[in-house]
């Protein structure tokens, strides 16, 4: 999910995003509230075949130097649905780009809500 966040920065923004908190005009912050994946399609044969994924989490970025927070949502939710291969033989495992979906959903809102909060 950082990954995902500082690349968008990255991509949208002319800001820079540094590694070390005490260089940083700014600091994001993070806390995964709770992950929650369940199924949302069954098969005739009782196989989930679609999977929802629930993540929330809390955001917020605090200016360095005063302690202000510029911008805070402390209880942030984003969804990803994935399918899954009814057909054992075929099966292929999707819950890895679900989350990377879910990531750049995620870190895409998350910036521009930032960004709109200015």
């Amino acid at each position: 999910m950082a990954e995902a966040i500082a690349h968008e920065f990255i991509a949208e923004t002319r800001y820079r995003v540094v590694p070390d908190p005490k260089q940083a005009d700014a600091v994001l912050n993070g806390t995964i509230i709770n992950y929650v994946a369940y199924p949302v399609i069954v098969a005739e044969s009782g196989r989930a075949t679609g999977l929802q994924i629930i993540l929330t989490m809390g955001v917020s970025l605090t200016e360095r130097k005063t302690g202000n927070i510029i911008f805070s949502r402390p209880s942030f939710e984003m969804r990803q649905r994935y399918e899954i291969s009814a057909d054992p033989q075929k099966y292929f495992e999707e819950s890895g780009a679900g989350l990377d979906r879910l990531s750049r959903d995620a870190a895409r809102t998350i910036v521009r809500a930032i960004l709109e909060n200015f």
